[in-house]
């Protein structure tokens, strides 16, 4: 139920409404090329914003590649988003939203991410025992390391092993996610 106030107050918005919807058109009819003139600078505002986001896109696709490049260069060493972030001149902030934003996952997990690949190929490949394969990403505790593969994979690293290393399975391994 809407109370006589509320109503007058709507009807008197509606006119108004009317007023400069008639007023414009009125304008407009007296000086059209006022009006094309403002359609084409709406237009051209909104071609250089198109520009300027895809521009942005491509700026943080090149902050993210750069940090995944430096990643997976110092897959050894502890890798923080302040430390990033100050590579690449912006806040850590700013990144933390970016890499997220880009990536789908944080920093954190990419990195996670990398380096038990790097852990699953050490281990499958290279025949590394688990402290090889830790130090070898900077994890200091090979108890750390196989919580970290257990969460990300679902197996520990020895069921890892013995899933991709089966006679029965050389030429089908299944699908991993990390190699």
């Amino acid at each position: 139920k809407i109370s006589g106030v509320a109503l007058t107050a709507v009807t008197q918005l509606v006119l108004w409404v009317l007023l400069a919807a008639a007023a414009i058109g009125a304008i407009q009819r007296a000086n059209p090329d006022l009006f094309a003139q403002a359609r084409q600078q709406q237009t051209a505002h909104a071609i250089a914003s198109v520009h300027k986001e895809s521009g942005d896109r491509a700026h943080r696709s090149d902050y993210c590649r750069a940090a995944c490049d430096y990643v997976a260069a110092h897959l050894s060493q502890p890798i923080r988003e302040q430390e990033l972030a100050d590579l690449l001149h912006i806040t850590p902030e700013y990144f933390s939203r970016l890499f997220s934003r880009s990536m789908g996952i944080t920093l954190t997990e990419y990195v996670h991410r990398a380096k038990l690949r790097q852990v699953a190929r050490l281990v499958l490949d290279g025949g590394a025992d688990l402290r090889t394969a830790a130090d070898a990403v900077g994890i200091a505790s090979t108890k750390y390391l196989s919580r970290l593969f257990r969460q990300y994979m679902g197996m520990s690293i020895t069921e890892y092993k013995k899933i991709h290393n089966a006679p029965e399975l050389t030429n089908e391994a299944p699908e991993d996610p990390f190699l």
